[in-house]
């Protein structure tokens, strides 16, 4: 693209420039307008997108280059905060923790490869051993998998004065406990797992066993709620407690005719709606050295059949002492009582006591479903109050 069609796309067509000293000028403006908005990122260095596993990157990248173009030194303030939080978003398998990106990097496994550059420049920048620790492991490990170099090497010819750089560590921590009150996320990272709690997320938490995860939600099927979602999470010493109330309602009749008898058209929100009952539902998370144990207290309404679910990969092997079987995709098991092992290559998760007095898994519309792995239910009927584990018991080599 020329500059003069860049210009036609920046500009109406009476106010295009017409010199080259012209357009920069008005292309400082129109950035100056657009940084006068503010930066996105918050004291704990998270932008709003959330994108750990991608748009972190193109941010500081970005921010990188509007810090030298402007000189602005409180721009890279941005990216050196936000590049410590990502230090506590790297799981112990050397991937990032990606679940609560809200774009298209949810859920999925990338490497840190693409902050090579990024903790480079910055750790030049500030001296900080712990990003020339992160830079170099990362291109390091991206060596070792043989994967095609992170697509930023080119950058490092534009500054002479990181040629002569060395580092000086390499790895990431390894151990840490941090909250992001902004985003309401826990991660906490101990030598044989990694923990990460998500308030105000159906998929509240999420445990990483080195690189074998395991996910838990709760169901609730009722009336419009059809999962435990936490909006309060109270942070401890040794873990965490996360609360949420569901009230039950129905619709009251129209006071006057609503102007039509189709459903869909009708405008529910002049409804009055008459509360029969609630549920509320404690979650309390207590860390332990090799995992974590888990209590879910329901309170209020009586007969809801409640469901908790861990969400395990498809392939593994499980067992216990009357049964051994291959976790198949899509599939599940309720665990009635006494514990189940899960066995993949030569790691063992102990997970248990179960709890199975009804055998509702759930089949609403609207639910969260697990149809890439397999799932684990411990069900009871409210109110009820069930403490189980799930640890690491693989014995060490």
């Amino acid at each position: 693209m020329t500059a003069g069609c860049r210009a036609r796309s920046c500009f109406p067509r009476d106010q295009i420039p017409h010199t080259v000293e012209e357009l920069t000028e008005r292309l400082k403006t129109r950035a100056g307008q657009y940084l006068a908005e503010g930066i996105d990122g918050d004291a704990d260095g998270e932008y709003a997108e959330r994108s750990t596993g991608n748009y972190n990157g193109v941010v500081d990248k970005s921010l990188i280059s509007a810090y030298e173009a402007t000189g602005n030194e409180d721009l890279l303030g941005y990216v050196e905060r936000n590049l410590n939080m990502m230090l506590y978003y790297i799981d112990g398998d050397d991937t990032i923790f990606t679940q609560n990106s809200t774009r298209q990097d949810h859920g999925t496994v990338l490497y840190p490869d693409k902050y090579f550059y990024l903790y480079t420049y910055m750790a030049a920048k500030t001296g900080s051993l712990l990003f020339d620790a992160a830079a170099h492991k990362s291109i390091r490990d991206n060596m070792d998998r043989a994967l095609p170099a992170p697509d930023c090497m080119y950058i490092f010819m534009m500054y002479d004065w990181l040629l002569d750089y060395e580092f000086k560590g390499c790895g990431y921590p390894d151990e840490y406990r941090r909250f992001f009150p902004g985003s309401q996320v826990l991660r906490v990272k101990k030598k044989k797992y990694v923990c990460s709690v998500l308030n105000n997320k159906a998929a509240f938490l999420f445990l990483k066993f080195g690189d074998l995860p395991i996910g838990m939600r709760i169901g609730e099927s009722y009336c419009d709620i059809r999962n435990f979602i936490p909006d309060t999470i109270e942070v401890k010493d040794d873990g965490c407690v996360l609360k949420a109330k569901a009230s039950g309602w129905y619709y009251q009749p129209f006071q006057e005719y609503p102007g039509t008898s189709d459903w869909w058209a009708m405008d529910h929100t002049k409804r009055e709606k008459i509360h029969t009952s609630t549920v509320g539902i404690t979650v309390s998370l207590s860390e332990l050295e090799n995992g974590l144990e888990i209590s879910v207290k329901a309170e209020g309404m009586s007969g809801l059949p409640l469901r908790v679910e861990l969400d395990i990969p498809s392939g593994v092997i499980l067992e216990n002492d009357t049964f051994c079987l291959t976790a198949g995709k899509g599939e599940s098991m309720i665990l009635r009582n006494g514990e189940l092992r899960l066995h993949d290559g030569a790691k063992k998760i102990t997970i248990g006591p179960g709890r199975g007095t009804h055998a509702f898994k759930g089949h609403y519309s609207g639910e969260e479903r697990n149809e890439t792995g397999y799932s684990i239910f411990l069900n009871d009927y409210t109110p009820c109050g069930h403490t189980f584990r799930i640890i690491d018991e693989t014995q060490e080599a």
